[in-house]
């Protein structure tokens, strides 16, 4: 660790946990503790997760209407869900969203193969959906040009509100992800 990077931070302690329940379950833990004697800088995050899926046949359902969010593609442009809850659809261009305020539990359906994962959420208010698409995965030197035709991104994330965490305090999130084989998506 750069020990140039972490000064002026105060004392911390970090644990990041992952447990494999069974064949269908995943879950993450995330606990920060301040041990020092100052506030820790707000700090945003988004603990990434990528799903091995075909992005055209994948809609990703927030399970809740007239959720906002922006579009990072077009100038942070603010926008709703429609009533269904549908947040996203990929596979036919770049999609960089991020809504704030969802419910603890989102859906990724995936018609092709008739699979839904389910993301369920403690301490990360937000999400993100990503997919770089042709030009953008070209464009990408860790990213294979031909990887965003079998994958999508569901971040739960913290981005509205910066997490602060104050001497002798400690954060928490948590992150369950489930699949369901369904003939019903």
């Amino acid at each position: 660790v750069d020990e140039a990077l972490l000064s002026g931070f105060s004392d911390f302690c970090l644990r990041y946990s992952v447990e494999l329940v069974d064949d269908d379950r995943l879950n993450l833990n995330l606990v920060v503790r301040n041990t020092g004697e100052r506030e820790l800088p707000p700090t945003t995050l988004a603990l990434h997760s990528y799903f091995r899926v075909a992005p055209e046949s994948v809609e990703v359902r927030l399970n809740a209407s007239d959720v906002r969010y922006i579009d990072q593609l077009r100038g942070d442009a603010e926008l709703l869900t429609n009533a269904e809850g549908v947040f996203a659809r990929f596979g036919k261009e770049e999609v960089d969203l991020i809504a704030h305020d969802v419910p603890a539990t989102v859906d990724i359906v995936d018609k092709a193969s008739c699979r839904k994962f389910v993301i369920e959420s403690e301490g990360l208010p937000d999400a993100v959906l990503w997919n770089p698409y042709i030009k953008k995965a070209a464009s990408l030197a860790d990213f294979a040009d031909e990887e965003w035709q079998c994958m999508v991104c569901v971040e739960s994330a913290n981005i509205q509100r910066p997490i602060v965490v104050g001497p002798g305090e400690f954060w928490r999130c948590a992150v369950t992800f489930r699949r369901w084989k369904s003939a019903e998506t």
